[in-house]
């Protein structure tokens, strides 16, 4: 049987300054400023500019992914 971590512990191990990436379907955005809204319930907030792309996607597609890649995967986001 699979353990269940605790969702805190995951986002108390990110780091102070990481990358945050919000993707909805094929379209990737890296975002310029996150902040963490809740613990209890894990929650991250981001900042998107209407005029934008991703904004316009969310508002049709009404979802979007939040990924923070871990330390080792960093130097294949700068390929």
């Amino acid at each position: 049987m699979k353990k269940e971590e605790n969702p805190t512990h995951g986002m108390m191990a990110i780091p102070g300054f990481p990358i945050v990436l919000v993707t909805v379907d094929r379209n990737i955005m890296t975002a310029a400023a996150f902040s963490f809204y809740s613990f209890k319930l894990p929650c991250i907030m981001v900042g998107i500019v209407r005029k934008g792309l991703t904004f316009e996607l969310i508002s049709c597609r009404r979802e979007y992914r939040i990924k923070i890649p871990r330390a080792d995967q960093l130097e294949t986001l700068w390929d």
